[in-house]
């Protein structure tokens, strides 16, 4: 059964990467900042790690694209 398929309401399950990161086609000066800020406080709280697996999540996604 194709749930595109139908005029009726349906849910969709789709998994993903925890740190998947959606980018819109033009980033803004504030979402750059706003990101800037949340790197340097993930490192600053110690959880740099949290911050290379954003990294290495969506880095390896464009590569292989």
């Amino acid at each position: 059964m194709d749930t595109f398929a139908h005029e009726r309401p349906a849910v969709v399950e789709v998994m993903t990467a925890r740190q998947e990161l959606s980018v819109p086609p033009a980033v803004t000066l504030e979402q750059a900042n706003g990101f800037t800020r949340y790197a340097i406080r993930t490192i600053l709280s110690g959880r740099g790690e949290e911050l290379l697996d954003l990294v290495s999540t969506n880095v390896a996604r464009r590569i292989l694209r």
